[in-house]
């Protein structure tokens, strides 16, 4: 089933139902590994995020639109993960450590005919920012039907 033929048929499930509303989009990636700390602090810092979270060894660090600096010091340890959003490339940038390198994609987020997604939130650790928002990526599986392969963080309620 292509993806416009499931939205369709999605949108005949009644309201009321509490289901999100979904949409078609495409979204393209760019990953690359990155050896060491200071690659990691740098690529983040170059993306100029508006809104992310980063997650180190001894610390959550979490922040919006009045900007990054300074987000670390030495005994926070290493990066493991962190999320970033750019509303006005509209790129999500994703960073997970493997215990030896880290992974960083960069997801182009889009207008497009590839896949149905749906905004998701969940609670962040720190009430002030209200709650993580989440773009969620659907593709057509064999026997499983739709699943999610992928979710982009796009920002906290409250900022933008």
């Amino acid at each position: 089933m292509k993806p416009e033929e499931l939205l369709q048929a999605y949108q005949q499930i009644p309201k009321g139902m509490g289901l999100p509303e979904m949409r078609i989009e495409r979204i393209e990636s760019e990953p690359k590994r990155l050896s060491n700390k200071q690659e990691v602090l740098k690529k983040i810092h170059d993306f100029q995020p508006e809104a992310a979270w980063v997650g180190f060894q001894s610390a959550n660090i979490i922040f919006g639109s009045l900007g990054i600096e300074p987000f670390y010091r030495d005994d926070y340890g290493e990066v493991l993960s962190a999320e970033c959003w750019n509303g006005k490339t509209q790129q999500s940038l994703h960073i997970r450590y493997d215990g030896t390198l880290w992974l960083s994609t960069t997801f182009q987020l889009g207008k497009g005919d590839e896949y149905l997604v749906d905004d998701y939130v969940l609670v962040a650790t720190d009430k002030s920012f209200g709650k993580l928002k989440y773009q969620r990526y659907w593709k057509m599986g064999g026997e499983q039907g739709a699943t999610v392969f992928l979710a982009c963080f796009v920002g906290f309620e409250n900022n933008n």
